[in-house]
């Protein structure tokens, strides 16, 4: 088996890879040609790397302007859009009874 010299950019990209796959390492290296080992040994690094015990956010944002209105005689309930469907169910059941 011949070396080959792969940028930090390709390992990246291996990894990447690996993890979109959905294969085990043995079988994605085998794949490949790649030594599990090294495989292995290269990912941990970058993982060690790039932790640094935090974990990447993801905000979400509503629009304030859509909402869901029930209305009921001279009642009239304005909810946000992303309320709990089970919250919502519970209200009416509770309304109705």
């Amino acid at each position: 088996m011949s070396r080959t010299h792969r940028s930090h950019a390709q390992w990246l990209e291996l990894f990447e890879a690996f993890e979109q796959s959905g294969q085990t390492q043995a079988a994605f290296c085998a794949e490949r040609a790649l030594n599990p080992g090294y495989f292995c040994k290269r990912r941990r690094e970058l993982l060690e790397e790039h932790d640094n015990g935090f974990v990447q956010a993801q905000q979400v944002v509503y629009d304030s302007n859509r909402a869901l209105t029930l209305r009921y005689g001279q009642l009239e309930l304005t909810l946000p859009l992303h309320i709990e469907p089970q919250w919502l169910a519970q209200l009416v059941k509770s309304l109705g009874a």
